[in-house]
């Protein structure tokens, strides 16, 4: 009986899919916003002064109409410092002030969204994880419920297979829609078994993360595998 080919078996089962789920209403028209300063870059922290009495409901929505993917907000308070999670229980910012006067000075720190680059940086990471046998951390990598395969089946696929390195394509646009990101990453993927055989698939990876809305966390909004569609090519 000829041995099953072991990435066959992995992503054999995957399908290529996008959900998408509604975002939170936005103005449609422009207002000024209730601060003053600079956003930072992405992934970076900035000081802003309050231009008129906000909630930090409102606040914190001004902030990512205005282009920060916001992670979260600082002031100080009794000599500490108190901070606001967008999106969070109300028990986790229930020592941020509800609304903040004029002249308020607050921190912001702005999440860097992932680029096509972090996609391009997981599928590598993955096939890394693979090649060195650590097959939870490559797991880990797949959106939780995406991956057609248990653990015990993930690592079982690749019992013969003793190498596994990948050859990654220009990855394609990152499609937005409703809080969701999709992006097509293409690949060749070679692999060797422990009788000596060398084996070749091609095919792409679709990874997806959540932009920051409300109700999201932090690891919603990191790149994670999708779905796969892979065909043995040699």
């Amino acid at each position: 009986m000829p041995r099953p080919t072991p990435i066959i078996a992995v992503v054999a089962a995957a399908i290529l899919a996008a959900v998408l789920v509604g975002g939170p209403p936005r103005n449609a028209e422009a207002q000024t916003p209730p601060f003053t300063g600079t956003l930072p870059p992405p992934g970076g922290v900035a000081l802003l002064i309050t231009s008129a009495p906000v909630s930090a409901t409102d606040l914190s929505v001004a902030i990512i109409d205005a282009g920060c993917t916001l992670r979260l907000m600082a002031v100080t308070g009794g000599g500490q410092w108190v901070i606001y999670i967008p999106g969070a229980p109300a028990l986790v910012n229930a020592a941020f002030p509800p609304s903040l006067a004029s002249g308020a000075p607050f921190v912001i720190l702005c999440e860097r969204e992932p680029t096509a680059d972090d996609a391009v940086e997981l599928i590598r990471k993955y096939i890394a994880d693979i090649d060195g046998h650590r097959y939870s951390d490559a797991y880990a990598a797949w959106e939780p419920g995406r991956n057609p395969l248990t653990y015990a089946q993930f690592v079982a696929g690749y019992a013969h297979t003793t190498a596994v390195s990948v050859d990654i394509g220009v990855p394609g646009p990152i499609n937005a829609g409703a809080g969701q990101r999709f992006i097509e990453v293409p690949v060749v993927i070679h692999a060797t078994l422990d009788d000596g055989t060398h084996q070749t698939f091609e095919g792409t990876f679709t990874l997806h993360h959540t932009a920051n809305i409300p109700g999201t966390t932090l690891e919603q909004r990191h790149w994670h595998i999708y779905a796969a569609a892979i065909t043995q090519t040699s």
